[in-house]
């Protein structure tokens, strides 16, 4: 009988179970591949060290030689404007992160966990599990097809977008006020930004969607494609949509000509979803097999080990408690819908404001001409860096504000491409002189 299972190996996984060791329980991790694997979500905020520093990890991924990330790019048409980690209204301790490989960062993570002293089993499916009060029951099945069942106190679901335990429960949201999908490679040959901006993520913004451009170590490049809706032709390839957006963006095309692909073009649809609940009777959920809500802002990996951190304070007052009931993680629940409507607020304004190229253009020109240094600039700012709950009313009032304005435009291009009255009449009086009589 474990104390707790953890099913997911990724950031979120090993950082939930890597705490829970240190706390003192007996903890195993199930995951379904064999580290290291390809993912995404490669950028990380300041806000990231810490938790790498609580986990006693930080010198392991200082080793791995990433890319030193000290703020992000946003360009739209020629414009573009710089956020300087530097420039918080709240001071970071180490005003920087890292551009990472995830196959490497993860691998990493997962490999301190183990030394740690959590059980790690990879290439192990979980194929169904039980809940209950008293304890809880995982069944999986290795590669090679023996299957076993293990036993805890506390389930732990960080299985990222499979969601086992949000999808087996009916607790999986989509959200339905924006559609963001995702297509994406690795690159090597893509021209980088000179120095001091050669870490910087970049982020290339058109109509309806964005480009991420995000240096990785031994001069290789993530390059992916956001679109708000498909945006395929009918029967185009993931290569040929790509590479049809690249031409399509000059930007981008200036700085793919020569460019290489190393990997595989991947796509993912539904990047924001919800879960009604992040609990339930002797079962948390954690990092993405919780929400996700958009790359944009660089929030999926910190969010998911922030979220574990939180978790697993919660499960050891849980456990010392002896009450793995919903209701006494309603205080975690609280924390995760927080950290939720903090970034939807911003990534619904975003992909709204997309539909209008002028205004965006118009806010990368402003922020521009305050370089990061005014009271409104150094608040975003503190949001870019991770700290999404403590400007959480700060984002709200913007975004409200925000996406009330871009409902004035929707309205105004409305009424612009609507025929005049007298057009209507006719076509009115054309329509009632064709319809046949009635007796």
């Amino acid at each position: 009988m474990y104390d707790v299972i953890v099913i997911g190996g990724g950031p979120a996984g090993s950082t939930v179970s890597t705490l829970l060791v240190q706390k003192g329980y007996h903890v195993l991790l199930v995951e379904k591949f064999k580290f290291p694997r390809f993912h995404i979500g490669e950028s990380l905020n300041p806000q990231n060290l810490k938790i790498l520093d609580r986990l006693k990890a930080t010198q392991l991924v200082q080793r791995a030689g990433f890319v030193i990330k000290h703020g992000a790019i946003i360009q739209c048409g020629r414009h573009e404007c710089h956020f300087h980690f530097r420039n918080s209204a709240t001071p970071n301790m180490r005003p920087l992160s890292y551009q990472v490989t995830r196959a490497e960062f993860d691998h990493v993570l997962l490999d301190n966990a183990e030394r740690h002293g959590v059980e790690v089993l990879q290439e192990a499916a979980v194929v169904d599990v039980q809940t209950s009060l008293r304890s809880q029951r995982v069944r999986y099945r290795l590669r090679s097809g023996v299957s076993s069942e293990v036993a805890c106190r506390l389930l732990v679901d960080a299985s990222g977008r499979a969601q086992v335990l949000a999808r087996r429960y009916g607790l999986h949201v989509v959200d339905t006020k924006i559609d963001p999908r995702a297509t994406y490679a690795h690159y090597r040959g893509v021209l980088r930004d000179e120095p001091p901006l050669d870490g910087y993520f970049r982020t290339i913004l058109f109509h309806d969607g964005w480009f991420w451009c995000i240096p990785l170590k031994d001069e290789v490049m993530s390059i992916g494609l956001m679109t708000n809706g498909d945006f395929r032709l009918p029967g185009e390839s993931n290569e040929a949509h790509l590479d049809r957006m690249i031409d399509a963006v000059p930007e981008m095309a200036r700085r793919m000509k020569g460019a290489t692909r190393i990997t595989p073009v991947y796509k993912q649809e539904e990047m924001s979803y919800d879960s009604r609940r992040y609990s339930g009777d002797g079962f948390v959920l954690v990092g993405d097999a919780a929400f996700f809500l958009d790359p944009v802002f660089s929030t999926g990996v910190y969010i998911g080990m922030r979220c574990a951190e939180i978790a697993a304070d919660e499960i050891d007052l849980a456990l010392h408690a002896d009450d793995v009931s919903d209701a006494r993680f309603e205080n975690y629940n609280q924390c995760l819908a927080a950290y939720h409507r903090s970034v939807w607020h911003a990534v619904t304004f975003f992909y709204n404001g997309l539909r209008h190229e002028g205004l965006i253009e118009l806010i990368v020109r402003m922020w521009r001409a305050f370089d990061g240094n005014s009271w409104l600039m150094r608040r975003f700012q503190d949001f870019g860096n991770g700290l999404f709950v403590e400007r959480k009313t700060f984002m709200a009032i913007m975004g409200a504000l925000g996406n009330s304005l871009i409902w004035v435009l929707d309205g105004l291009e409305r009424l612009r491409r609507r025929p005049p009255r007298a057009e209507l009449i006719a076509s009115e009086e054309e329509t009632d002189a064709a319809a046949p009589g009635v007796s």
